[in-house]
């Protein structure tokens, strides 16, 4: 892989479509309700449609957010997937090492917030690599919370150092 390559690109596609795929499916479901709005009209089933309506889009983003390590929104974030993979592979003690010499560097300590969650997404994905002891614990931790994409562990460690690098950079926990 290039230094040009930048694995977040995917993730942002797949959000797209992702995204796209909701709208279309939204269309749909109104376009189905105002056709059935116009054979019911009545009170009682426009208020039924548009309870369904909104327990199905409730539904979809429930499941959607439910099945990735970290939120879509800025800044990302762990969601409780995320934090059970952090917690059960230990991702912060993982991370506490590797943040000690990146804050060492005088070149980090003026990176904006999103500078450094760039640095550290790069660090994760291209140079970190898991110890024998580390490796085992995080494929139980995958075979235990059903994730099927090492990139989710990834991101979750990535998250976990931002968080560290930030927390030290601004003197905050």
């Amino acid at each position: 892989m290039g230094e040009d390559f930048n694995p977040l690109w995917i993730t942002a596609a797949l959000a797209t479509i992702g995204a796209v795929v909701a709208v279309f499916y939204f269309v749909f479901r109104v376009g189905k309700w105002v056709g059935e709005v116009n054979v019911h009209k009545d009170s009682k089933g426009v208020h039924a449609l548009l309870t369904k309506l909104g327990t199905d889009m409730a539904t979809m983003l429930h499941i959607v957010q439910s099945s990735t390590a970290t939120t879509r929104g800025s800044p990302l974030r762990l969601t409780d997937l995320g934090k059970s993979i952090s917690e059960a592979i230990g991702a912060k003690e993982i991370v506490e090492p590797l943040a000690r010499p990146m804050l060492a560097n005088p070149h980090v300590i003026g990176l904006k917030d999103y500078q450094i969650q760039e640095r550290s997404f790069t660090y994760i994905r291209e140079e970190f690599s898991f110890t024998d002891e580390q490796e085992e614990r995080v494929k139980e931790c995958e075979y235990n919370e059903g994730v099927k994409d090492r990139g989710e562990v990834l991101d979750v460690l990535a998250i976990e150092l931002r968080d560290a690098l930030i927390a030290a950079l601004r003197g905050s926990d």
